[in-house]
């Protein structure tokens, strides 16, 4: 997927798409979602934090600045300008259609992945 982005980053970048469609603010008050969340900005940052080149956020559900504004304190200045809030259809200005899924205006077949649904992810306990 990266050597097929438009103006392509430097050696081993990743980008990451996060679909907001069904995140609601009550998820923070779950643990396990604020350890995951926290684990993602700790994984970016921390253990690779040139290796981030932009984590696009699409389908942000109203009120979603709020909780935002909650997270970006957490952040590194450095790794919060690398956050954009954006339309699924902008993912094509840096992105090959070739790569990006049909859902997100791509041409590719959805991608196999073996994720759990944030609802699955919340139910697991933690030890």
């Amino acid at each position: 997927m990266i050597t097929k982005m438009k103006d392509k980053p430097t050696p081993q970048q990743f980008v990451v798409i996060c679909d907001l469609t069904e995140f609601t603010s009550s998820m923070l008050l779950i643990r396990n979602i604020r350890y995951m969340i926290g684990g993602l900005i700790y994984v970016a940052q921390s253990q690779y934090p040139e290796r981030l080149r932009k984590a696009y956020m699409i389908n942000a559900p109203f009120g979603f600045a709020t909780v935002w504004a909650m997270i970006t304190p957490f952040l590194e200045e450095k790794t919060a300008s690398k956050m954009k809030f954006i339309k699924p259809q902008a993912l094509l200005e840096d992105i090959d259609a070739s790569v990006l899924t049909e859902e997100y205006g791509g041409t590719h077949k959805e991608y196999r992945c073996p994720m759990l649904t944030l609802e699955e992810e919340a139910k697991i306990p933690i030890e």
